[in-house]
């Protein structure tokens, strides 16, 4: 049998629904070959005058998927390409040229021969009826309220097969890589994970963040490491790949953010994590939910801290702040004559800083500190 899964959206729900699919399938199917399209780069703008090996550009501006980064990062492709259930691995590129299958280039892929496929030949690859399962991730539509895994097995066929234990794998140069400075980051080292205190709906705030640093380094006498794109450690003048910033997490204690990339790659790796929920069900993202019943050393399980509840749909209410920014626990941090920036929070943003603390210190003392 062969299987082949694409997925070249963001990388939360990559880490989250790619890996526990091919494993269940392997296991299910021991002699299936798996094959699964995603792409080496986030999507991105590219404009008329910048450097671009594509002649195919016409328009202002045109998102690109699968044009290797000058960084190399790899993105989706690194993270996937040392799992073991997986047979092969496909590059996924925008470009409307006719790239008949043509192997990746640059950055150390040479030697994964590693072929790029754009829409037009994965199409022709499926007339050819090569594969006798296809699920395009991408195209399944998936609400906020619902368990996302049993939709994907079930537009697989494999309505009895249910397994939600989502792993990211490193390798053994990853490991040498951040031995090489894992010693400079005093523990217990504490991951926020970029977002939490963004303007998306689903964050919580950025004073609160501050503050919550600063009852970390007053306890603790470390701070905070942040965790994500923007802040990406450098090791013998490279910034890290994105596996092996997977690799920096596993060595932290802890996590703290809201349901995103970054979080989902923590939990990957066996980080605790500690989830600020709200605008999501608890079976949609919460790796408390998804890995929780998988492990069996109570120290790593994940936490979940539930936003308090409205009657609005927080999605939905631009205009207007939170039921919940009214309370008097929070209106040193809102006015509703006011709300500023908070008018498109979700009640996420209600969160107390001495109740994310707390959960913090819980976690941590079971690890001993």
């Amino acid at each position: 049998m062969k299987i082949l899964l694409k997925h070249v959206g963001g990388i939360g729900d990559f880490v989250f629904f790619v890996p526990p699919l091919i494993e269940s399938l392997k296991k299910k199917y021991p002699h299936s070959s798996i094959d699964v399209l995603t792409t080496c780069s986030i999507r991105r703008k590219m404009k008329i005058g910048l450097s671009c090996r594509w002649p195919f550009i016409k328009r202002k501006h045109l998102r690109i998927w699968g044009e290797p980064e000058s960084s190399g990062s790899g993105y989706c492709i690194d993270l996937i390409i040392t799992n073991p259930f997986v047979d092969k691995v496909i590059n996924f590129h925008s470009s409307k040229k006719d790239l008949d299958g043509n192997f990746l280039k640059g950055y150390g892929y040479e030697s994964h021969n590693i072929q790029t496929w754009n829409k037009n030949y994965l199409n022709k690859v499926l007339k050819k009826n090569i594969y006798d399962k296809f699920l395009d991730i991408d195209s399944v539509a998936i609400n906020r309220f619902c368990n996302p895994l049993r939709i994907l097995f079930g537009k697989l066929g494999e309505h009895d097969a249910y397994y939600s234990n989502y792993k990211i794998y490193t390798s053994q140069y990853d490991k040498n890589k951040i031995d090489k400075i894992i010693r400079n980051f005093p523990r217990p080292r504490i991951l926020l994970c970029e977002g939490i205190d963004s303007l998306a709906m689903r964050a919580w705030t950025n004073e609160k963040v501050a503050s919550l640093s600063l009852m970390i380094q007053k306890k603790y006498s470390v701070n905070p490491i942040w965790f994500g794109k923007n802040n990406i450690p450098v090791v013998d003048g490279k910034p890290l790949t994105i596996r092996e910033h997977a690799e920096f997490a596993r060595r932290c204690d802890v996590a703290i953010g809201n349901a995103n990339g970054p979080l989902h790659l923590a939990a990957s790796v066996g980080v605790p994590t500690i989830l600020l929920l709200s605008l999501l069900s608890f079976e949609r993202v919460a790796p408390e939910y998804h890995l929780n019943p998988y492990i069996t050393n109570y120290r790593s399980c994940h936490m979940t801290i539930h936003a308090p509840e409205c009657d609005k749909h927080c999605g939905l209410k631009p205009e207007e702040p939170c039921d919940q920014f009214g309370s008097n626990d929070d209106k040193s941090w809102i006015s509703s004559d006011n709300p500023g920036q908070q008018s498109t929070k979700s009640c996420a943003a209600a969160i107390g800083v001495e109740t994310v603390f707390d959960t913090l210190v819980s976690v941590l003392k079971k690890r001993g500190f």
